[in-house]
């Protein structure tokens, strides 16, 4: 507990690590664009208020292996590169309201907001269908559901389940699901509507 978090690479072939950068507390889980470029975000408190404590935007082209940090953006979560559309975020104010940032050319408005009562807690993109998904919790429980510029569309069904780390490729949504009882791989295929459990755990 006493080592510095830090992006590290690995060699698949010896598993041997190089480490790479050091990070802060990170608060979103790292995504790599198509471009090289690794975008994530991390906590920062406030240097004059020690209870005050914002998530910012962070990124490092791996090339350079010099992180960085866009100081004009806070209370950030979720940044999800949409390659060839540039990246969008979640963002959201302390009285519990999300919003989705579009920074690019994605059938979107810039700014989108998420109703009040309903939480972000992951966003994806998927190449194929070319729309951003996240995970949500509100009354009903949680499930996923697609952007559009009319709001948002259900794709699951809500349920008193815990789902996490929501990825997407050429038409399917990967995360975590206690469906079973456990923590398992599961997928869901768009274009079907079909949800699959992909592992099968002994202790999840």
């Amino acid at each position: 507990l006493d080592n510095t978090t830090a992006f590290v690479e690995v060699d698949t072939l010896t598993g041997q690590e190089r480490r790479i950068a050091y990070t802060g507390s990170i608060s979103t889980r790292p995504q790599l664009s198509s471009a090289g470029r690794l975008w994530w975000t991390e906590y920062r408190q406030s240097p004059l208020f020690a209870e005050k404590v914002d998530s910012k935007l962070c990124y490092m082209d791996i090339d350079s292996q010099k992180p960085r940090t866009m100081r004009k953006h806070r209370n950030i979560l979720y940044p999800t590169p949409t390659d060839g559309h540039g990246i969008a975020w979640v963002e959201y104010t302390y009285d519990g309201s999300y919003s989705v940032v579009v920074n690019g050319p994605l059938d979107l408005d810039r700014h989108n907001t998420i109703p009040y009562g309903k939480e972000v807690h992951g966003m994806a993109w998927d190449n194929l269908t070319d729309r951003l998904y996240l995970l949500i919790t509100d009354d009903d429980g949680m499930h996923i559901a697609r952007l559009t510029k009319e709001g948002l569309e259900r794709v699951t069904e809500p349920a008193y389940i815990t789902l996490s780390d929501l990825t997407a490729r050429d038409g399917k949504l990967y995360y975590g699901s206690i469906a079973s009882g456990r923590d398992e791989l599961h997928s869901f295929d768009l274009a079907t509507g079909r949800e699959y459990q992909l592992s099968t755990a002994r202790f999840g």
